[in-house]
């Protein structure tokens, strides 16, 4: 419940409309299954996007998109006063920067929680685990493991101290990286643990993009390569700032209108709709040999267990 009161407390904060419209929490309210079934839930209730996330149209182009559509989805509007847009990720480092202009670090930004509304404009979604990072007194420094394996930073996996708006940088040069290519960069960003972010972290530059490019089966330009190492920098004051960001050689270059984005994302629909029935057939699936395995053991006397694993008291 302490979640669900963060997020709506940073919801109410943020007025953007790269924001999904906050309209009303419940923090107690009746839920009935289509079976009969009823339940007592907590729930938030936000403007409805029609599009869904960006995710699964990632998953949809099979092998990411292409780098003049990854600069459009990475772009800000920096150029535009308007809210109706002519490319898509101007919007998330509008929305970023607004965010933390607003005192608010998101701290689990991840391509699932980038949203389309119906003419393919991107929202920033999903703020429960956002936290104030200034007040009247100035920053507030956060701590604790919050967020996505995979978009971590890595001062995040400590027990310190650290910047909000640093570990959202962090995570948005994994969203550029993922874009192009379709793969995550490492498995987690700890130096000790994972060799590929232990390459980023010593600056061995040319050992990770050599084993990205091999595994890729592609070579990506210098630019793109200097941006995604920056915002992917161990030590977060190395990182870029949102100006920065704006500023790079990368960023700067050619983005396709807002009419050929709508062609090139609507073109996935259809790859999109199969991927959503097909994940939703899973879950069914999954569910149904949950309660299963859960009657089963119920039968055989054991109160404590999870997949078939025994837990004592």
């Amino acid at each position: 419940m302490q979640f669900l009161r963060e997020e709506v407390q940073a919801l109410k904060l943020i007025k953007h409309n790269n924001v999904p419209l906050f309209i009303e929490c419940y923090e107690s309210v009746l839920y009935v299954k289509k079976n009969g079934q009823k339940y007592e839930i907590a729930a938030i209730v936000m403007e409805h996007i029609q599009n869904g996330d960006l995710f699964d149209y990632l998953l949809a182009s099979e092998d990411g998109f292409s780098e003049e559509v990854t600069r459009t989805l990475f772009k800000s509007l920096i150029e535009s006063k308007l809210f109706f847009l002519r490319t898509l990720s101007k919007t998330l480092f509008l929305a970023l920067g607004d965010i933390h202009s607003q005192g608010i670090a998101h701290r689990d930004l991840k391509i699932e929680n980038l949203l389309l509304d119906k003419d393919f404009n991107l929202k920033v979604g999903d703020f429960g685990l956002a936290s104030k990072i200034r007040d009247e007194r100035g920053e507030i420094l956060l701590q604790g493991k919050r967020g996505t394996q995979e978009y971590m930073a890595p001062e995040t996996w400590s027990q310190d101290l650290y910047h909000g708006t640093a570990v959202d940088i962090f995570a948005c040069g994994v969203i550029l990286f993922k874009l192009l290519t379709a793969f995550s960069p490492f498995y987690y960003a700890n130096i000790d643990k994972d060799p590929l972010y232990h390459r980023i972290a010593k600056k061995d530059y040319e050992a990770f993009w050599d084993t990205i490019e091999e595994s890729v089966g592609q070579d990506f330009n210098d630019g793109f390569k200097d941006l995604v190492n920056s915002m992917l920098a161990f030590e977060p004051k190395e990182r870029p700032t949102i100006q920065q960001i704006k500023e790079h050689p990368w960023f700067k270059g050619s983005v396709i209108k807002s009419e050929d984005m709508k062609e090139a994302l609507g073109g996935l629909k259809e790859k999109v709709h199969k991927i959503r029935v097909e994940n939703r057939q899973s879950e069914k699936e999954e569910a149904a040999e949950a309660k299963a395995l859960a009657n089963k053991m119920k039968k055989v006397g054991a109160p404590y267990a999870f997949n078939g694993i025994h837990v004592k008291k």
